[in-house]
């Protein structure tokens, strides 16, 4: 029997004005907690020309695995590895050498899924080489609007994701990489970051009892990117400058609750009851009262369910962004349990399966259509 799940938040709009209108302040005049910051993604190799088309790929190829990984080591030693190998960044040179050097290149880099980055990178390599000159910047060789350019990205793994798509967008936009017409409408690429410093604050709150989701899927990504876009419209900036202090403070301040040496702390309501694992949000109001002005109550459904099932089953995960491959799993994962309760649209489950023989048929047969190896989780006992 399928059930529908319904979820209600709310977007304290007076407090998220508040927060940005400091924010922006403090970080675009280098002042307090920003005075020696610098974003990683804007802080160039030594031998590198900002403009360029080398400028470019080197944008295009370390975002494209800028992925559930410490972005700040990853940048930097991107960094050091373009100043020694400017030609590993470069699309005819990647397809000359091997699948595994590209590999072993990018896992230096701190790439976490680095096989399928290998792929990616490849991919990414081709796509410029057949359609763009090798130039990323082709892709806005006329202006676009943000529509039109991620139209383009679909062809790119990992860049036509809902996160990354927005953070390339903005990144390639911002240094006058892409014309895009409207780059004053692109919202906040919502990540686990994002989320955290979002509900830590209290911007969004939850009015049910509990929630388990992903991060940088809806309803937390929609809800997301609604309070920060109506809090930069009314400051009257665009909604993707509040990422870089947003994301900055909640690397770096909230995932540790540093409260101490933020500078919205007298703004925050240190929201409790939040677990982040991996991207999934586990939140458990600690607080059953959440009354106040400038708040809108959102009621969100979630997509039919299933009950788990009480004995372990078989199930593949499928990427339906093809940036992984089908992996066999344990009915007992908690990943697929958390599907069940709000399922998405980038990833798909099948089965369940009584054997482990049948699921991996089907993870075999996913691999044939993916073009990537077919994979068994730990959490599958396999003799």
């Amino acid at each position: 029997m399928k059930k529908t799940v319904k979820t209600e938040f709310t977007i304290d709009d007076l407090k998220a004005i508040k927060i940005a209108g400091r924010l922006f302040n403090e970080f675009y005049n280098r002042l307090g907690f920003f005075r020696d910051y610098s974003m990683p993604v804007y802080v160039l190799p030594r031998n590198l020309k900002e403009g360029t088309r080398e400028h470019a790929l080197f944008l295009t190829y370390v975002i494209s695995i800028d992925y559930m990984t410490d972005a700040v080591k990853l940048w930097k030693k991107s960094r050091g590895a373009y100043e020694l190998y400017p030609e590993r960044f470069v699309p005819q040179k990647i397809l000359k050498v091997s699948p595994r050097s590209v590999e072993t290149f990018v896992k230096k880099l701190g790439a976490r899924y680095y096989t399928n980055a290998a792929k990616t990178w490849i991919k990414i390599s081709q796509t410029l080489i057949d359609k763009y000159n090798e130039d990323p910047r082709n892709l806005t060789k006329e202006p676009l609007e943000i529509a039109g350019v991620k139209k383009r990205l679909k062809d790119f793994p990992f860049l036509r994701g809902n996160k990354l798509s927005n953070f390339y967008i903005r990144a390639m936009g911002e240094t006058g990489l892409f014309k895009v017409k409207n780059l004053g409408e692109l919202d906040i690429p919502v990540d686990k970051q994002v989320a955290r410093f979002t509900i830590y604050t209290g911007v969004l709150k939850l009015l049910d009892k509990q929630f388990v989701g992903c991060a940088q899927e809806n309803p937390l990504r929609d809800l997301i990117e609604e309070a920060w876009r109506h809090a930069a419209q009314t400051l009257g900036t665009a909604p993707w400058k509040l990422d870089e202090p947003i994301w900055t403070i909640g690397s770096k301040l909230c995932s540790g609750r540093k409260c101490g040496k933020c500078p919205v702390e007298d703004l925050c309501s240190k929201t409790k009851g939040v677990t982040f694992k991996e991207n999934t949000v586990v939140w458990i109001r600690k607080d059953m009262s959440h009354k106040g002005h400038g708040l809108r109550s959102k009621c969100v459904a979630g997509k039919p369910g299933k009950k788990p099932p009480d004995t372990d089953r078989f199930v593949v995960f499928e990427d339906l962004e093809d940036a992984t491959g089908p992996k066999a799993h344990s009915t007992n994962y908690f990943y697929y349990q958390r599907w069940l309760k709000n399922q998405t649209t980038t990833t798909k489950w099948h089965g369940p399966y009584n054997t482990e023989k049948e699921a991996w048929d089907i993870c075999k047969t996913l691999a044939l259509k993916s073009k990537f190896e077919p994979l068994r989780h730990k959490c599958v006992k396999h003799s």
